[in-house]
């Protein structure tokens, strides 16, 4: 575990590894829990040493996206698929790692959801490697619906969090995700999160 934890950020933690691990034994497989610990290992491990832009260990908002899953009543792969949805783009991880461990249908989901590598400097995002994450996270979507939850969620929970980031982006992502995700979470109905990512994208 992550040295350095707020009493609270530890507290909400265990809280959320509670709440999954007994929405997956509920609903799951011994399978699915099997995955399941090791997914829970695989995020604490790998995502250690990072922090979100708000000072949190980074490991609160995969724990938090896959909360948001179980609420929704998605089934025990999807909550495991979520806890793992941003280890190939922030860590050494790779889709490979992801197939052996986990299997074929865990490492397309995951791959599909990660952003396509800059190509020039990190300050800089081009408008084909824009395109091409899109293109692919569509794919990745159209095949499995399943997807589009994780997405929806991690964009909502990202939207949460999003003062603190710089200014310029706060807009750019707003911009984005009224463009993008308030018409898809409309067409599919879900109404609460399309409400309250559209008062987020006006609040920032």
């Amino acid at each position: 575990m992550q040295k350095n934890i707020s009493a609270s950020d530890k507290a909400l933690i265990t809280d959320l590894d509670k709440q999954i691990r007994d929405y997956v034994k509920e609903y799951g497989t011994r399978k699915d829990s099997e995955l399941l610990d090791q997914a829970i290992s695989d995020i604490r491990y790998h995502h250690e040493d990072q922090r979100r832009k708000s000072g949190q260990p980074f490991i609160i908002h995969p724990l938090r996206v896959a909360s948001y899953i179980c609420r929704a009543g998605l089934d025990a792969p999807t909550v495991v698929a979520t806890l793992l949805h941003d280890i190939i783009e922030d860590t050494s991880i790779t889709h490979e790692d992801i197939h052996k461990r986990y299997g074929s249908w865990y490492a397309d989901i995951v791959t599909g959801l990660t952003k396509i590598k800059k190509t020039e400097s990190p300050k800089s995002v081009t408008t084909d490697n824009v395109e091409a994450t899109y293109q692919r996270m569509l794919k990745t979507m159209v095949q499995d619906v399943r997807a589009l939850f994780i997405k929806l969620f991690d964009r909502l929970d990202n939207m949460r969090d999003m003062e603190a980031m710089p200014r310029e982006k706060q807009r750019r992502i707003s911009l984005e995700t009224l463009n993008i995700y308030v018409p898809i979470a409309e067409r599919l109905g879900l109404s609460q999160i399309c409400q309250e990512h559209t008062i987020l994208c006006f609040k920032l």
